[in-house]
């Protein structure tokens, strides 16, 4: 029981040491983030380059505006995501690669870049928001 109490007073005494960095972090994100449906820097095809990801608020902001799009002649829809990258260009933490699959073949990559002020209301070329 002893040694339980220890390892877990450890983890608690590493997060509370980690947190301040993370907090920081995440401040700093925010505080930087776009509130426009573009980036002002983008360069290339909207959403499909990683010059010109799509700005997303928080963390999962990115998840939340894929669910909320949909190919524009209605054929199936998937995603999933392939880590991160970054664009010079772009003022960024991080930028999310996200595979898009439109009736169970792969159809193309998508960027969004998370952390921003706002969410865009803009849609890569071929996809609509659904109603």
């Amino acid at each position: 029981m002893k040694k339980l109490f220890n390892f877990f007073s450890g983890i608690i005494g590493l997060i509370s040491f980690l947190m301040p960095y993370f907090w920081d972090s995440l401040k700093k994100q925010f505080k930087s983030g776009i509130k426009t449906d573009e980036f002002p820097s983008g360069k290339g095809k909207f959403g499909f380059d990683v010059t010109n990801p799509i700005p997303c608020k928080g963390f999962l902001g990115p998840n939340k505006y894929l669910q909320k799009i949909e190919f524009a002649d209605k054929s199936s829809f998937r995603f999933e995501r392939h880590g991160s990258t970054g664009a010079e260009n772009i003022n960024a933490e991080h930028i999310d690669i996200y595979s898009i699959y439109k009736n169970g073949k792969k159809h193309s990559d998508l960027y969004l870049a998370p952390y921003q002020k706002r969410t865009s209301r803009k849609v890569p070329e071929g996809f609509i928001f659904k109603s």
